[in-house]
């Protein structure tokens, strides 16, 4: 189970190293697996054969395979063979590194991976390898996807599962896959193949590739986990991970005491949450390990009381423990985080989860807080685990909610461009913005942790500004649970505008749009996790007008179920201002909607791209 969990890690974080030339840097020749259950011990076996052809793809030569203290995992053989076919080289015992997978300090001292790499000097040229990982401590028997990295084309893959008879459970497959079922020897065996399976396309506001590729899962009624479990629904589930999580929400008696003098006085509960939480945020730090590779079960809160760090679920724990010694009811809640993550398979009980929030219900409202960030306001989510599904763990009363979405006022970025410019489309600049969205998620942290160089390169990448100079700029001071950040930029334009025969042409700037695909090109439906917006006013001052008669664009009302756009445009006295807003709103629409929704688009951002102002010669 935990081996397939490091595959859907290694699927996201490899996309960045798509071959975007014709052939494919490396092909995966074949990706065999066959996991078999017996007597509560499951075993998975694994072969790889893969073909790398250019130096670009030389990555993939470099294996890590993860394992557990608990597990056994070994190395069977590793061989590379040339473009003729000889084998030239095999792997010997001596080439594989154990390394223990330590972050900050011991944290996770029971977490390994052995290490080999098998490259070659000559391209193209093919490498086969293959494990076997027995273990006691699984969740589901398998979690299978054909593809083993998105960048990389796949010819053959397979997955065999052997069962007792008499085994309890579901199979659950989804896209297209050769199924084969049969019993052999009182053994329950299942097969599924899949072939040629192509590079993945990635598009704009679409659904992420896991909901899109083959995949089959196997899953048990009954687990061993650390704890004996249930998947049958998901109170037993939850049940489950409360007993994982018993007894581990106790402060230290030295941190009690601090919790009593930071709230000595105070009595709105509310406030109580909102101290507690700053204090989390400004005395402890975030380890990035994930539910998926670090396991289920956290570390207690005295871990993180003495130490001051700890995962998602370490300071999720100690979080609660913070409000429990408080008097302050919470519970703990697993999500699958990220701003375009997959959806929770509402029929499937089982760990679809990377992350851990806390919901605190009071009489009459529900804070959620998030335990990583020392930046995050309190009680605010932001897109990272904003509006889906998530595991409220209540022992028996377990069961799925949703958390908090965004609204269109919370997302909506609100700007002002104030330009002077000469006939050349020269002059100067001052921007103030209420950073808002994605944009304040990344600045909250930007402003706090890089370099003014650095920050200076990231104000850049989001100003719509061409021919651009930033010469300063500031931030403002604000409450630190503001859900926003101002931001104020002074600088130099140049070749704002260009001259076509007596004409002079002035297009306003504007954030760009991405390209969407056309109708017929389009493979997979449209997913809008949280509303895009913004607004801007843009005022320009013209110093020539009076050599010039200025010719402005129309007003632009559009306006569908799929979000408006509106602009406006007015002169006076050489000053010319636009006031342009546009929201997309939340939604997912399949591919025979996808054209109405395109259309949506398409005028919206042929009106942003395609509207001029024009001078022309008295």
């Amino acid at each position: 189970m935990r081996t397939n969990s490091i595959i859907l890690i290694v699927f996201l974080l490899t996309w960045l190293n798509l071959n975007l030339r014709g052939q494919p840097g490396a092909e995966i020749i074949d990706y065999q697996t066959r996991i078999s259950v017996d007597r509560n011990e499951i075993v998975i076996d694994r072969k790889l054969i893969i073909q790398i052809n250019n130096q670009a793809s030389d990555w993939i030569a470099d294996i890590s395979i993860p394992f557990r203290d608990a597990d056994n995992l070994e190395i069977i053989d590793g061989t590379i063979t040339d473009n003729d076919g000889n084998v030239v080289r095999t792997l010997k015992k001596s080439d594989i590194k154990e390394v223990s997978n330590i972050s900050a300090g011991t944290f996770y001292e029971d977490r390994y991976s052995k290490q080999f790499s098998l490259y070659w000097k000559e391209y193209p040229y093919t490498i086969e390898y293959s494990y076997r990982i027995k273990s006691r401590s699984y969740i589901y028997i398998a979690r299978w996807y054909p593809y083993l990295y998105a960048s990389v084309p796949v010819n053959k893959a397979s997955l065999t599962v052997e069962l007792p008879q008499g085994f309890r459970g579901r199979l659950h497959q989804r896209g297209k896959l050769d199924f084969k079922a049969d019993t052999i020897d009182k053994t329950l065996v299942y097969s599924w193949k899949a072939a040629d399976l192509r590079l993945l396309k990635e598009e704009y506001l679409s659904i992420p590739f896991y909901e899109v590729i083959p995949q089959v899962l196997v899953v048990p009624d009954e687990f061993g986990y650390i704890e004996k479990g249930e998947l049958v629904t998901w109170k037993t589930f939850g049940s489950w991970v409360d007993k994982l999580n018993f007894g581990l929400d106790f402060l230290t008696l030295e941190e009690g005491k601090k919790v009593d003098a930071l709230l000595s006085g105070i009595s709105d509960q509310r406030e109580k949450i909102g101290i507690l939480y700053h204090y989390l945020q400004d005395h402890t730090h975030y380890v990035n390990i994930s539910i998926e590779v670090g396991g289920m079960k956290p570390y207690p809160a005295s871990y993180v009381c003495i130490n001051k760090y700890g995962d998602c679920k370490a300071l999720t724990i100690y979080m609660k423990a913070l409000l429990r010694h408080a008097g302050i009811q919470s519970f703990y809640a697993l999500v699958n985080a990220g701003s375009n993550a997959v959806h929770v398979d509402k029929s499937i009980p089982g760990s679809w989860f990377n992350h851990v929030i806390l919901c605190v219900p009071l009489e009459k409202d529900t804070i959620w807080l998030e335990n990583t960030s020392p930046y995050t306001p309190y009680g605010y989510l932001g897109s990272f685990t904003q509006g889906r599904f998530a595991l409220l763990v209540n022992g028996n009363e377990s069961s799925l909610v949703k958390t908090p979405a965004l609204s269109h006022e919370e997302v909506n970025e609100i700007s002002k461009y104030e330009l002077t410019l000469d006939q050349s489309g020269s002059g100067t600049s001052q921007i103030t913005k209420q950073l808002r969205g994605d944009n304040f998620d990344d600045f909250a942290a930007y402003k706090k942790t890089l370099s003014d160089h650095d920050l200076h390169d990231k104000i850049i990448e989001i100003l719509p500004l061409k021919n651009f100079e930033l010469v300063e700029w500031n931030f403002d001071e604000h409450d630190r649970d503001e859900s926003w950040i101002g931001l104020t930029c002074n600088g130099k334009v140049r070749n704002q505008i260009r001259q076509l025969g007596k004409t002079l042409v002035l297009t306003p700037l504007h954030d760009e749009l991405p390209e969407m695909e056309r109708p017929e090109k389009r493979v997979n439906p449209v997913r809008i996790n949280y509303p895009l917006g913004w607004t801007d006013t843009i005022c320009y001052s013209i110093s020539f007008t009076g050599r010039f008669t200025t010719v402005l664009p129309r007003d632009v009302r559009i306006e569908s179920k799929y979000g408006y756009y509106e602009f406006t445009a007015t002169e006076n006295n050489g000053k010319i201002q636009i006031v342009r807003e546009i929201s997309i709103n939340r939604g997912e629409y399949d591919l025979e909607e996808y054209k109405v929704f395109y259309d949506f688009y398409s005028a919206l951002k042929d009106s942003l791209e395609k509207t001029y102002i024009k001078f022309n010669s008295v």
